[in-house]
Protein backbone atom coordinates (compact mmCIF):
# COMPACT_ATOMS: atom_id res chain seq x y z
CA UNK A 1 0.00 0.00 0.00
CA UNK A 2 1.58 3.27 -1.13
CA UNK A 3 1.43 6.47 0.86
CA UNK A 4 -0.29 9.15 -1.20
CA UNK A 5 1.19 12.32 0.24
CA UNK A 6 -0.72 14.70 -2.00
CA UNK A 7 -4.21 13.47 -1.11
CA UNK A 8 -3.86 13.00 2.63
CA UNK A 9 -4.04 16.45 4.20
CA UNK A 10 -4.70 15.14 7.69
CA UNK A 11 -3.22 11.65 7.53
CA UNK A 12 0.32 12.84 6.88
CA UNK A 13 0.46 15.36 9.79
CA UNK A 14 -0.99 12.68 12.10
CA UNK A 15 1.59 10.16 10.87
CA UNK A 16 4.38 12.70 11.44
CA UNK A 17 3.03 13.47 14.91
CA UNK A 18 3.13 9.80 15.94
CA UNK A 19 6.51 9.23 14.31
CA UNK A 20 8.08 12.28 15.99
CA UNK A 21 6.50 11.65 19.38
CA UNK A 22 7.76 8.08 19.77
CA UNK A 23 11.52 8.80 20.08
CA UNK A 24 10.84 11.84 22.27
CA UNK A 25 8.61 10.03 24.74
CA UNK A 26 11.03 7.11 24.88
CA UNK A 27 13.92 9.43 25.73
CA UNK A 28 11.74 11.33 28.25
CA UNK A 29 10.87 8.13 30.09
CA UNK A 30 14.43 6.78 29.93
CA UNK A 31 15.92 9.99 31.30
CA UNK A 32 13.29 10.21 34.05
CA UNK A 33 14.00 6.62 35.11
CA UNK A 34 17.67 7.49 35.47
CA UNK A 35 17.69 8.87 39.01
CA UNK A 36 21.18 10.31 38.54
CA UNK A 37 19.85 12.53 35.76
CA UNK A 38 18.83 15.70 37.59
CA UNK A 39 18.83 19.31 36.32
CA UNK A 40 22.31 20.80 35.99
CA UNK A 41 23.79 24.11 34.82
CA UNK A 42 21.11 26.32 33.20
CA UNK A 43 18.37 23.79 34.00
CA UNK A 44 18.95 24.30 37.73
CA UNK A 45 18.22 28.01 37.39
CA UNK A 46 15.00 27.40 35.47
CA UNK A 47 13.91 24.74 37.96
CA UNK A 48 14.61 26.97 40.96
CA UNK A 49 12.72 29.90 39.43
CA UNK A 50 9.75 27.71 38.51
CA UNK A 51 9.65 26.25 42.02
CA UNK A 52 9.69 29.74 43.51
CA UNK A 53 6.84 30.89 41.24
CA UNK A 54 4.71 27.78 41.76
CA UNK A 55 5.02 28.05 45.55
CA UNK A 56 3.96 31.70 45.57
CA UNK A 57 7.40 33.21 46.27
CA UNK A 58 7.56 35.10 43.00
CA UNK A 59 10.21 35.32 40.30
CA UNK A 60 13.13 34.91 42.69
CA UNK A 61 16.30 32.92 43.30
CA UNK A 62 17.17 32.08 46.90
CA UNK A 63 14.49 34.51 48.01
CA UNK A 64 15.90 37.43 45.99
CA UNK A 65 13.85 38.86 43.12
CA UNK A 66 15.71 38.62 39.86
CA UNK A 67 15.70 39.29 36.13
CA UNK A 68 18.54 36.85 35.52
CA UNK A 69 16.33 34.72 33.29
CA UNK A 70 13.59 35.55 30.82
CA UNK A 71 10.14 34.90 32.31
CA UNK A 72 8.23 32.70 29.87
CA UNK A 73 9.98 29.35 30.25
CA UNK A 74 10.15 29.46 34.08
CA UNK A 75 6.47 30.47 33.95
CA UNK A 76 5.75 27.44 31.75
CA UNK A 77 7.56 25.13 34.19
CA UNK A 78 5.81 26.75 37.15
CA UNK A 79 2.42 26.11 35.54
CA UNK A 80 3.29 22.44 35.08
CA UNK A 81 4.52 22.19 38.69
CA UNK A 82 1.40 23.91 40.01
CA UNK A 83 -0.96 21.63 38.08
CA UNK A 84 0.88 18.31 38.33
CA UNK A 85 3.38 18.72 41.14
CA UNK A 86 7.16 18.97 40.96
CA UNK A 87 7.46 16.10 38.52
CA UNK A 88 10.20 16.10 35.87
CA UNK A 89 8.58 13.27 33.87
CA UNK A 90 5.43 15.34 33.35
CA UNK A 91 7.52 18.28 32.12
CA UNK A 92 9.42 16.01 29.74
CA UNK A 93 6.22 14.49 28.34
CA UNK A 94 4.77 17.94 27.68
CA UNK A 95 8.05 19.07 26.12
CA UNK A 96 8.02 15.92 23.97
CA UNK A 97 4.63 17.10 22.68
CA UNK A 98 6.05 20.57 21.98
CA UNK A 99 8.95 19.06 20.04
CA UNK A 100 6.51 16.87 18.12
CA UNK A 101 4.49 19.93 17.13
CA UNK A 102 7.68 21.47 15.74
CA UNK A 103 8.03 18.48 13.40
CA UNK A 104 4.45 18.98 12.16
CA UNK A 105 5.14 22.69 11.63
CA UNK A 106 8.27 21.78 9.66
CA UNK A 107 6.03 19.72 7.37
CA UNK A 108 3.68 22.68 6.95
CA UNK A 109 6.51 25.10 6.14
CA UNK A 110 8.20 22.70 3.71
CA UNK A 111 4.90 21.91 2.01
CA UNK A 112 3.93 25.58 1.72
CA UNK A 113 7.23 26.81 0.29
CA UNK A 114 8.05 23.73 -1.82
CA UNK A 115 5.68 20.75 -1.93
CA UNK A 116 4.30 17.91 0.20
CA UNK A 117 7.18 15.59 -0.65
CA UNK A 118 9.83 17.99 0.62
CA UNK A 119 7.67 18.85 3.62
CA UNK A 120 7.41 15.16 4.49
CA UNK A 121 11.15 14.49 4.06
CA UNK A 122 11.94 17.56 6.20
CA UNK A 123 9.58 16.45 8.96
CA UNK A 124 10.98 12.91 8.83
CA UNK A 125 14.57 14.12 9.28
CA UNK A 126 13.53 16.57 12.02
CA UNK A 127 11.70 13.79 13.85
CA UNK A 128 14.93 11.82 14.30
CA UNK A 129 17.41 14.65 14.74
CA UNK A 130 19.17 13.43 17.93
CA UNK A 131 19.67 16.90 19.39
CA UNK A 132 16.04 17.92 18.78
CA UNK A 133 14.93 14.64 20.35
CA UNK A 134 17.20 14.94 23.39
CA UNK A 135 16.39 18.60 24.11
CA UNK A 136 12.83 17.57 25.04
CA UNK A 137 14.18 15.71 28.06
CA UNK A 138 16.11 18.72 29.37
CA UNK A 139 14.75 21.64 31.38
CA UNK A 140 15.94 24.26 28.92
CA UNK A 141 14.16 27.21 27.33
CA UNK A 142 14.96 25.97 23.81
CA UNK A 143 11.91 23.69 24.08
CA UNK A 144 9.60 26.70 24.10
CA UNK A 145 11.81 28.95 21.98
CA UNK A 146 12.05 26.53 19.02
CA UNK A 147 8.26 26.12 18.92
CA UNK A 148 7.49 29.85 19.18
CA UNK A 149 10.07 30.66 16.52
CA UNK A 150 8.57 28.01 14.22
CA UNK A 151 5.06 29.41 14.68
CA UNK A 152 6.44 32.90 13.97
CA UNK A 153 7.97 31.66 10.71
CA UNK A 154 4.63 30.14 9.64
CA UNK A 155 2.93 33.47 10.29
CA UNK A 156 5.67 35.35 8.40
CA UNK A 157 5.18 32.97 5.48
CA UNK A 158 1.43 33.63 5.50
CA UNK A 159 2.09 37.35 5.65
CA UNK A 160 4.41 37.12 2.64
CA UNK A 161 1.58 35.51 0.68
CA UNK A 162 -1.39 37.63 1.81
CA UNK A 163 0.10 40.83 3.32
CA UNK A 164 -2.72 41.19 5.85
CA UNK A 165 -2.41 43.51 8.85
CA UNK A 166 -3.89 40.84 11.14
CA UNK A 167 -1.00 38.51 10.30
CA UNK A 168 1.63 41.13 11.12
CA UNK A 169 -0.13 41.62 14.48
CA UNK A 170 0.02 37.88 15.23
CA UNK A 171 3.65 37.90 14.15
CA UNK A 172 4.40 40.70 16.61
CA UNK A 173 2.73 38.82 19.46
CA UNK A 174 4.59 35.58 18.83
CA UNK A 175 7.95 37.28 18.33
CA UNK A 176 7.38 39.17 21.57
CA UNK A 177 6.70 35.87 23.33
CA UNK A 178 9.79 34.42 21.66
CA UNK A 179 11.91 37.26 23.09
CA UNK A 180 10.35 36.67 26.51
CA UNK A 181 11.59 33.09 26.22
CA UNK A 182 15.10 33.90 25.00
CA UNK A 183 16.19 37.52 24.91
CA UNK A 184 18.43 36.88 21.89
CA UNK A 185 15.28 37.22 19.76
CA UNK A 186 14.85 40.87 20.73
CA UNK A 187 16.42 42.20 17.51
CA UNK A 188 14.64 39.75 15.21
CA UNK A 189 11.69 42.15 14.64
CA UNK A 190 14.17 44.77 13.40
CA UNK A 191 15.78 42.16 11.16
CA UNK A 192 12.38 41.17 9.74
CA UNK A 193 11.34 44.80 9.21
CA UNK A 194 14.42 45.42 7.08
CA UNK A 195 13.58 42.31 5.04
CA UNK A 196 9.99 43.45 4.54
CA UNK A 197 11.19 46.80 3.19
CA UNK A 198 13.95 45.39 1.01
CA UNK A 199 12.69 41.99 -0.12
CA UNK A 200 10.85 41.44 -3.39
CA UNK A 201 8.75 38.81 -1.59
CA UNK A 202 6.64 41.68 -0.25
CA UNK A 203 6.64 43.72 -3.46
CA UNK A 204 2.84 43.59 -3.74
CA UNK A 205 2.56 45.90 -0.72
CA UNK A 206 2.70 49.64 -1.34
CA UNK A 207 5.64 51.28 0.41
CA UNK A 208 3.44 53.41 2.70
CA UNK A 209 1.48 50.33 3.67
CA UNK A 210 4.73 48.48 4.41
CA UNK A 211 5.79 51.27 6.77
CA UNK A 212 2.41 51.19 8.50
CA UNK A 213 2.62 47.44 8.95
CA UNK A 214 6.15 47.72 10.36
CA UNK A 215 5.08 50.41 12.85
CA UNK A 216 2.15 48.24 13.99
CA UNK A 217 4.45 45.19 14.10
CA UNK A 218 7.00 46.91 16.32
CA UNK A 219 4.23 48.33 18.48
CA UNK A 220 2.77 44.88 19.12
CA UNK A 221 6.20 43.44 19.97
CA UNK A 222 6.78 46.35 22.36
CA UNK A 223 3.40 45.90 24.06
CA UNK A 224 4.01 42.15 24.43
CA UNK A 225 7.26 42.59 26.36
CA UNK A 226 6.20 45.81 28.12
CA UNK A 227 4.65 44.20 31.26
CA UNK A 228 7.92 42.37 32.01
CA UNK A 229 9.99 45.50 31.35
CA UNK A 230 7.77 47.53 33.69
CA UNK A 231 8.08 44.84 36.33
CA UNK A 232 11.87 45.09 36.09
CA UNK A 233 11.72 48.89 36.34
CA UNK A 234 9.65 48.76 39.51
CA UNK A 235 11.90 46.08 41.03
CA UNK A 236 15.35 47.41 40.05
CA UNK A 237 14.61 51.06 39.18
CA UNK A 238 16.64 50.41 36.04
CA UNK A 239 15.78 49.85 32.39
CA UNK A 240 16.03 46.07 31.98
CA UNK A 241 13.98 45.14 28.88
CA UNK A 242 14.29 41.38 29.31
CA UNK A 243 17.22 40.06 31.33
CA UNK A 244 20.21 41.18 33.39
CA UNK A 245 22.33 38.23 32.26
CA UNK A 246 23.49 39.47 28.85
CA UNK A 247 26.53 41.40 30.10
CA UNK A 248 28.23 38.32 31.52
CA UNK A 249 27.52 36.28 28.38
CA UNK A 250 28.87 39.07 26.20
CA UNK A 251 32.09 39.33 28.18
CA UNK A 252 32.75 35.58 28.21
CA UNK A 253 32.19 35.48 24.44
CA UNK A 254 35.22 37.73 23.93
CA UNK A 255 37.39 36.34 26.73
CA UNK A 256 36.96 32.56 26.43
CA UNK A 257 38.64 30.27 28.93
CA UNK A 258 42.08 29.10 27.76
CA UNK A 259 41.54 31.26 24.71
CA UNK A 260 39.13 28.86 22.99
CA UNK A 261 36.39 27.65 25.37
CA UNK A 262 33.11 29.59 25.41
CA UNK A 263 30.50 29.36 28.18
CA UNK A 264 33.10 28.40 30.76
CA UNK A 265 34.03 30.66 33.65
CA UNK A 266 37.62 31.80 32.95
CA UNK A 267 38.03 33.15 36.49
CA UNK A 268 40.04 36.06 35.18
CA UNK A 269 40.34 39.33 37.19
CA UNK A 270 37.16 40.78 35.65
CA UNK A 271 35.03 37.76 36.59
CA UNK A 272 36.51 37.71 40.09
CA UNK A 273 35.77 41.43 40.50
CA UNK A 274 32.21 40.96 39.19
CA UNK A 275 31.64 38.12 41.68
CA UNK A 276 32.94 40.32 44.49
CA UNK A 277 30.65 43.12 43.32
CA UNK A 278 27.67 40.80 43.57
CA UNK A 279 28.67 39.72 47.07
CA UNK A 280 29.04 43.34 48.23
CA UNK A 281 26.12 45.17 46.60
CA UNK A 282 23.79 42.32 45.55
CA UNK A 283 22.86 44.21 42.37
CA UNK A 284 22.67 42.13 39.22
CA UNK A 285 21.95 45.24 37.14
CA UNK A 286 25.19 46.91 38.26
CA UNK A 287 27.07 43.68 37.69
CA UNK A 288 25.55 43.49 34.19
CA UNK A 289 26.62 47.07 33.45
CA UNK A 290 30.12 46.30 34.72
CA UNK A 291 30.45 43.31 32.38
CA UNK A 292 29.33 45.35 29.36
CA UNK A 293 31.83 48.11 30.19
CA UNK A 294 34.64 45.59 30.59
CA UNK A 295 33.71 43.92 27.30
CA UNK A 296 33.97 47.21 25.41
CA UNK A 297 37.27 47.94 27.15
CA UNK A 298 38.68 44.52 26.31
CA UNK A 299 37.73 44.79 22.63
CA UNK A 300 39.21 48.29 22.34
CA UNK A 301 42.50 47.13 23.91
CA UNK A 302 42.69 43.88 21.93
CA UNK A 303 41.32 44.56 18.43
CA UNK A 304 43.89 42.20 16.90
CA UNK A 305 42.22 39.24 18.65
CA UNK A 306 38.82 39.80 17.00
CA UNK A 307 39.40 37.89 13.71
CA UNK A 308 40.47 34.76 15.59
CA UNK A 309 37.64 35.07 18.12
CA UNK A 310 35.03 35.53 15.38
CA UNK A 311 36.41 32.55 13.46
CA UNK A 312 36.23 30.51 16.66
CA UNK A 313 32.59 31.52 17.17
CA UNK A 314 31.64 30.34 13.68
CA UNK A 315 33.44 27.05 14.20
CA UNK A 316 31.62 26.49 17.49
CA UNK A 317 28.30 27.44 15.90
CA UNK A 318 28.75 25.04 12.96
CA UNK A 319 30.34 22.28 15.04
CA UNK A 320 28.68 18.85 14.56
CA UNK A 321 29.95 17.74 17.99
CA UNK A 322 27.36 18.55 20.65
CA UNK A 323 28.65 18.80 24.24
CA UNK A 324 25.67 20.67 25.72
CA UNK A 325 22.59 18.71 24.66
CA UNK A 326 23.87 15.25 23.74
CA UNK A 327 26.76 15.36 26.25
CA UNK A 328 30.37 14.21 25.92
CA UNK A 329 30.84 15.81 22.53
CA UNK A 330 28.60 13.38 20.65
CA UNK A 331 28.50 13.68 16.87
CA UNK A 332 25.12 14.81 15.49
CA UNK A 333 24.83 12.49 12.51
CA UNK A 334 21.70 14.22 11.15
CA UNK A 335 23.40 17.61 11.09
CA UNK A 336 26.50 16.09 9.50
CA UNK A 337 24.31 14.37 6.90
CA UNK A 338 22.21 17.38 5.88
CA UNK A 339 24.87 20.10 5.63
CA UNK A 340 26.39 19.10 2.24
CA UNK A 341 22.88 19.11 0.75
CA UNK A 342 22.19 22.47 2.38
CA UNK A 343 25.34 23.95 0.82
CA UNK A 344 24.51 22.29 -2.51
CA UNK A 345 21.00 23.80 -2.54
CA UNK A 346 22.33 27.34 -2.00
CA UNK A 347 23.24 27.48 -5.70
CA UNK A 348 19.64 27.29 -6.89
CA UNK A 349 17.00 27.27 -4.13
CA UNK A 350 16.41 31.07 -4.08
CA UNK A 351 16.27 31.27 -7.87
CA UNK A 352 13.67 28.53 -8.11
CA UNK A 353 11.58 29.24 -4.98
CA UNK A 354 11.28 32.91 -4.08
CA UNK A 355 9.52 32.36 -0.76
CA UNK A 356 12.39 30.10 0.33
CA UNK A 357 14.14 33.28 1.42
CA UNK A 358 11.98 33.25 4.55
CA UNK A 359 13.80 30.08 5.66
CA UNK A 360 17.04 32.06 5.71
CA UNK A 361 15.63 34.70 8.09
CA UNK A 362 16.25 32.72 11.33
CA UNK A 363 19.46 31.22 9.88
CA UNK A 364 21.07 34.56 9.02
CA UNK A 365 19.85 36.13 12.24
CA UNK A 366 21.31 33.33 14.37
CA UNK A 367 24.60 33.54 12.49
CA UNK A 368 24.64 37.29 13.14
CA UNK A 369 24.04 36.67 16.86
CA UNK A 370 26.83 34.09 16.96
CA UNK A 371 29.26 36.72 15.70
CA UNK A 372 28.16 39.24 18.32
CA UNK A 373 27.92 36.85 21.26
CA UNK A 374 29.29 33.33 20.84
CA UNK A 375 28.57 30.21 18.88
CA UNK A 376 27.41 26.88 20.24
CA UNK A 377 25.68 23.80 18.79
CA UNK A 378 22.94 24.39 21.34
CA UNK A 379 22.36 27.91 20.02
CA UNK A 380 22.26 26.53 16.48
CA UNK A 381 19.54 24.06 17.44
CA UNK A 382 16.59 26.48 16.88
CA UNK A 383 17.55 26.93 13.23
CA UNK A 384 18.20 23.28 12.42
CA UNK A 385 14.57 22.77 11.27
CA UNK A 386 15.15 25.41 8.56
CA UNK A 387 18.53 23.94 7.62
CA UNK A 388 16.74 20.60 7.26
CA UNK A 389 13.99 22.00 5.01
CA UNK A 390 16.51 23.61 2.66
CA UNK A 391 18.66 20.47 2.76
CA UNK A 392 15.65 18.32 1.88
CA UNK A 393 15.11 20.45 -1.20
CA UNK A 394 18.79 19.97 -2.08
CA UNK A 395 18.47 16.22 -1.50
CA UNK A 396 15.50 15.94 -3.87
CA UNK A 397 17.27 18.09 -6.45
CA UNK A 398 20.35 15.86 -6.11
CA UNK A 399 18.27 12.79 -6.95
CA UNK A 400 16.79 14.53 -9.99
CA UNK A 401 20.28 14.95 -11.45
CA UNK A 402 20.58 11.19 -12.07
CA UNK A 403 18.86 9.22 -14.79
CA UNK A 404 19.30 5.97 -12.90
CA UNK A 405 18.03 6.48 -9.34
CA UNK A 406 20.05 3.59 -7.97
CA UNK A 407 23.22 5.74 -8.05
CA UNK A 408 21.99 8.59 -5.81
CA UNK A 409 20.41 6.01 -3.49
CA UNK A 410 23.76 4.28 -3.05
CA UNK A 411 25.59 7.60 -2.58
CA UNK A 412 23.10 8.95 -0.03
CA UNK A 413 22.93 5.70 1.95
CA UNK A 414 26.71 5.44 1.99
CA UNK A 415 27.04 9.02 3.21
CA UNK A 416 24.40 8.41 5.88
CA UNK A 417 26.29 5.30 6.98
CA UNK A 418 29.50 7.34 7.31
CA UNK A 419 27.73 9.85 9.55
CA UNK A 420 26.19 7.09 11.65
CA UNK A 421 29.68 5.62 12.06
CA UNK A 422 30.98 9.00 13.22
CA UNK A 423 28.12 9.14 15.73
CA UNK A 424 29.00 5.71 17.12
CA UNK A 425 32.73 6.50 17.33
CA UNK A 426 33.12 10.31 17.53
CA UNK A 427 36.58 10.10 19.08
CA UNK A 428 37.94 8.85 15.75
CA UNK A 429 36.87 12.07 14.01
CA UNK A 430 37.93 14.70 16.54
CA UNK A 431 41.71 14.36 15.97
CA UNK A 432 41.19 14.89 12.23
CA UNK A 433 39.25 18.12 12.79
CA UNK A 434 41.78 19.35 15.36
CA UNK A 435 44.62 18.63 12.93
CA UNK A 436 42.89 20.77 10.30
CA UNK A 437 42.20 23.69 12.64
CA UNK A 438 45.48 23.72 14.57
CA UNK A 439 47.61 25.24 11.77
CA UNK A 440 45.04 28.05 11.60
CA UNK A 441 45.74 28.83 15.29
CA UNK A 442 42.09 28.42 16.14
CA UNK A 443 42.14 25.47 18.53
Amino acid sequence: MSLNIKNNKFLIPCFIFILAFLPRILVAVAVSNDFTNIPVNDAIGYDDLATSISTGKGFALNGTVTAWREPLYPGFLATVYFLFGHNYLTVRIIQALLGTLVCVIVFIIGKTIFDSRIGFISALITSFNPALVKISSLLLSENLYILLLAVSMVILLKYAKKNKLSEIIYLGIFLGLTALTRSIAIFLPLFIAVIIVRSSIFESILFKRKILHIIVFWGVVFLTILPWTLRNWFVFHKFVPLTSRNGMGLYLSYVPKDGNKFELDPKDPVVIKADAMWESIKSETEQNKFYITETIKHISLNPQSLPRIEALKIIYFCNPFDWEVNNKGEYNFVYGFIMPFFLYSLFFVLKKERNAFILFVPILYSLFLALITHGSPRFRLPIEPYLIIISSYGLVYFFQGFRHKVYPVIIVLFFLLINLTFSINPEAVKPIIKAILKPLNIV
